[in-house]
């Protein structure tokens, strides 16, 4: 008789689960841009920001208590950096990021957003690495500069295709909006080695909605509800539910299993899949230098995936 299978070691079945974790959510976080710029066509870009957090805190919270996932450092005062790191993880994800990137896809295309957005893995490992006082590794600074040049070249001939400027607000707007999404993919996915993922999303997105509820109720947001036909609808529950929720709990995860410099390298993918989405939906061109910068971006991500630095596994 054949022997059986053996089974995969461990360590490459995590890897590989890092992987499609994080690959998973660039994926989904990818039509973000596209979603939230139809959805600001149609609704105001504050009540836009302030709803996909408050909806996805509607159904993540409920789950959060039948599952009885701990508050992560609320029930111990003793646990002060576990309930820093929550407020921080949903001020800045959940709160800051959600706003200013409505705000500024109501200024700037969404191409142009998700081109922005490539920023994200530099900005995600050089906090992690200066939260670490630590050097970041040669193959990853060689990596990242690939990849980086990969995203200049991919700016630089979108722009030369005839798409025009952006304006400079919505531009910087996005911008801020990294930043915040930076910060709070590093404090949750530090917060996630101790607590589990779902428990760092779930409570998370709950206290970012408890915080911006006043917000919509003092812009006199609620009247302003009904006015939303189903294609903003169809647009908020993307954006609250798939993005805030479900892509939230898979990154963590991946960034608390695989490293923020490593696995966090898999969003310079990220603004290809918007090009994707824009070639594919919008009929945009897909011009030989598309392909070649996008290639270099692949081969970046490539080198920090081998050459960056091994994370501990959580706990």
């Amino acid at each position: 008789m054949p022997s059986p299978l053996k089974a995969p070691p461990a360590g490459k079945v995590r890897t590989l689960a890092v992987w499609t974790a994080a690959a998973g959510t660039v994926i989904i976080w990818g039509g973000s841009p596209v979603v939230t710029r139809v959805a600001v066509d149609i609704v105001d870009p504050l009540l836009v920001g302030l709803m996909r957090t408050i909806l996805a805190g509607i159904v993540a919270v409920p789950i959060a208590l039948m599952m009885r996932l701990p508050a992560p450092g609320l029930s111990a005062p003793r646990n002060l950096r576990r309930t820093a790191l929550l407020i921080l993880a949903a001020v800045s994800g959940f709160v800051g990021y959600p706003i200013l990137v409505s705000f500024g896809l109501e200024h700037t295309t969404a191409s142009n957003a998700g081109l922005i957005m490539a920023c994200l893995p530099v900005l995600t490992a050089s906090i992690a690495f200066a939260v670490d006082r630590q050097m970041p590794p040669l193959a990853w600074c060689g990596g990242a500069l690939i990849a980086f040049a990969g995203e200049f070249a991919l700016i630089h001939f979108r722009f030369g295709a005839g798409e025009g400027e952006s304006a400079l607000l919505g531009d910087l707007l996005v911008f801020a909006a990294c930043c915040c999404a930076a910060t709070g993919y590093v404090a949750g996915a530090r917060l996630s080695r101790h607590v589990s993922s779902w428990s760092t999303t779930f409570w998370g997105v709950g206290l970012g909605a408890l915080l911006v509820l006043p917000i919509l109720i003092f812009m006199g947001g609620v009247p302003m509800l009904g006015d939303i036909g189903w294609h903003g609808w169809l647009a908020l529950l993307y954006l609250a539910l798939v993005v805030s929720v479900v892509a939230y709990v898979a990154w963590y995860w991946a960034l608390a299993n695989g490293g923020e410099a490593r696995a966090g390298g898999f969003q310079f993918a990220q603004p290809l899949v918007t090009v994707a989405l824009a070639v594919g939906f919008l009929n945009e061109p897909l011009t030989p230098a598309l392909i070649l910068t996008g290639l270099a971006i692949l081969a970046g991500i490539a080198i920090i995936q081998w050459g960056g630095p091994r994370a501990r596994p959580a706990s």
